[in-house]
């Protein structure tokens, strides 16, 4: 007994040294960012990251929660900085096609509101303050700039056809383009599918896969764009029935691989059809722009493939604070619930992290791992907090996986909080919780 005392001693001492060796590292070395304001520039990132995004084309940019403020906030904040000082000109987002067309409009200078395109965006995620606040930015950014030079904005998911109906048909009618006769009708009942009702639909969206591929062969014949305006009409068109198309599929075999795949044939297309030199950041979970095969192979690991080492992943993490998720009452489920978590959970990355002295930060892992302890720290398989579109639940939310193997870099924030979503424009349960549960860990 005497020995299994010592050796567990021994053993709490070496993990001590060893996250206060990682600790150290992050106090010295990690880039402290000044705070989770949108509206303030990353000045200690431009002094001291600049080289870190030299060779980079591709930003994919995660969270660790669909529901969280400082995540939000400081997406934005990156992307300003890195199209002001990267090139960086088209803003892709996890979300279903919806108002792509209107919010593209308005933010190079057309009409529209910021709120009330953030407002009716396809997934309620989004639909809050934090993400207006970028619409309006970008609207300000393009002011005065060439076409060449605007920042634009895609949807690159596929698990709605929602308003693909009415962007297809504007441009069938503005060309007067040859094509099927009921191809309106058609176009109108996808895009009001959904995958909740899909039982009732499936039968007849099978019959309608050899219509859009008639659709799609008329476009390509009858339409031959004579200038510029013309040939980015024809890009939106097409870009917008093959997100009907991955629609159809997704309906029909729910694969969240298949899904995760199609984003990524999405960002690879709107890269390539923007022109050879054009730089993307996108939006989305950090399960999504993960390098690592957890579970199935991710957006991330498919353009890590495609691009290697110009595309960079950055995961975001948090240690305590407050959490829109989910409980469980007799195995019912109790949607709306503001969770108060103190601490970060025990044995986590996030655990190590948390005692760091500056309460957001960014960690590029290529100069961490040439520090033996963060490399050992990096390499480590532990659980990294994760929580998906349903919220957070204690018991589920997590990932067993090597920070170095899903990232290139991480920025970490001590302690979040909630969204500000849009009046009027959430489930009630968003903006009114039924319970607050504080929990410890």
């Amino acid at each position: 007994m005497k020995y299994i005392y010592v050796l567990a001693l021994l053993c709490f001492n070496l993990s001590h040294a060893q996250d206060t060796a990682v600790t150290d590292w992050v106090n010295k070395n990690a880039i402290v960012i000044e705070d989770a304001n949108q509206d303030t520039p990353l000045t200690n990132f431009k002094a001291k990251g600049s080289d870190i995004f030299k060779d980079v084309k591709l930003f994919g940019f995660g969270e660790a929660t669909h529901f969280t403020k400082e995540f939000f906030d400081l997406k934005v904040k990156y992307f300003k900085h890195l199209a002001e000082n990267e090139g960086v000109t088209i803003f892709m987002i996890e979300d279903v096609h919806s108002n792509m067309y209107e919010i593209n409009n308005f933010i190079k200078g057309g009409e529209g509101d910021a709120a009330q395109l953030a407002g009716s965006m396809g997934f309620l995620l989004w639909r809050n303050e934090e993400v207006q606040g970028l619409l309006k930015w970008m609207r300000t950014f393009n002011e005065g700039k060439p076409a060449d030079g605007q920042l634009k904005f895609y949807s690159i998911d596929c698990q709605s056809a929602a308003n693909t109906n009415v962007n297809l048909k504007r441009f069938i009618n503005k060309y007067n383009i040859k094509t099927r006769e009921d191809i309106s009708a058609v176009l109108d009942s996808c895009s009001n599918m959904s995958i909740f009702t899909k039982g009732k639909d499936e039968v007849k969206l099978k019959g309608y896969i050899t219509q859009l591929q008639t659709l799609h062969n008329d476009i390509e014949t009858n339409f031959k764009p004579e200038n510029k305006d013309q040939a980015n009409d024809l890009n939106d068109a097409l870009y917008t029935l093959t997100i009907l198309n991955q629609f159809t599929s997704f309906f029909l075999n729910t694969s969240q691989q298949y899904r995760d795949k199609c984003m990524a044939d999405n960002v690879q297309w709107i890269l390539l059809h923007n022109g050879p030199a054009t730089k993307g950041f996108i939006w989305a979970h950090n399960s999504h722009v993960s390098k690592a095969d957890t579970n199935y192979k991710r957006l991330g690991m498919h353009l890590k493939n495609t691009f290697g080492n110009s595309y960079y992943s950055v995961g975001f993490s948090y240690a305590q604070g407050k959490l829109w998720g989910v409980k469980v009452n007799d195995k019912k489920e109790v949607v709306g619930v503001i969770y108060n978590v103190k601490n970060a959970e025990k044995k986590t990355p996030e655990a190590v992290l948390s005692q760091a002295q500056a309460p957001v930060f960014f960690i590029d892992f290529k100069r961490a791992a040439q520090n033996t302890a963060m490399n050992s720290f990096l390499n480590a398989k532990l659980k990294c907090m994760d929580t998906g579109g349903n919220g957070f639940y204690p018991k589920q939310s997590g990932v067993k996986a090597k920070l170095i193997d899903m990232y290139d870099g991480l920025i970490f924030i001590n302690e979040v909080s909630l969204p500000h979503y849009i009046p009027g424009k959430v489930k009630e349960t968003m903006q009114n919780p039924v319970e607050e549960i504080t929990i410890t860990r």
